[in-house]
């Protein structure tokens, strides 16, 4: 078995065009031709350094990101497109301080002093950084899905059940 990193779309196309057997991404519509399980529901968070001023914060809203240099998906990625919806019709303003795809380097990215970041909750945090719970902003969905009718070999089918007893391990990580 080989492990691919993928985006949402990359992932849903790989296992539809076969070159992967499980994929494992939030969906929002599910293709006819897959078979989706549930994982897990994931918020979304703000990633600042602990000395930051929102660090001992509990929960933020989206108008404590006013202002705020953001890393940041580019435009045609559903995450900008969802943060930056929200936060105009908040009537939020905030800047780009660069773009950045993936949550790991993005997390680097604040790490290193570049800006903030709005990444999914399940997202393991280096130590000097910390993630608040923004309830304003939608959770995601995983689901681990495979092609309708593929052949399930013992491999894959323990897979998807190692994956759904383990969906909710990064609550308690």
């Amino acid at each position: 078995m080989q492990l691919l990193t993928r985006d949402r779309e990359s992932s849903v196309d790989a296992v539809l065009g076969g070159k992967a057997h499980v994929g494992v991404a939030p969906l929002d519509v599910m293709p006819s031709d897959l078979e989706a399980h549930v994982l897990t529901d994931v918020g979304q968070m703000l990633v600042v350094p602990v000395d930051h001023a929102l660090a001992k914060r509990r929960r933020l809203e989206l108008k404590d990101l006013a202002g705020l240099s953001l890393i940041i998906p580019p435009e045609d990625r559903p995450h900008r497109q969802v943060l930056a919806r929200l936060l105009q019709s908040a009537g939020v303003p905030w800047i780009v301080a660069v773009e950045a795809v993936g949550w790991e380097l993005t997390v680097r990215f604040v790490q290193i002093g570049v800006g903030l970041a709005v990444v999914n909750a399940a997202c393991t945090l280096p130590r000097g950084l910390r993630g608040i719970p923004i309830p304003a902003l939608p959770s995601l969905r995983y689901h681990a899905f495979h092609r309708k009718g593929a052949p399930r070999n013992p491999v894959v089918r323990k897979l998807i059940e190692d994956l759904r007893h383990h969906a909710n391990d990064w609550k308690t990580a």
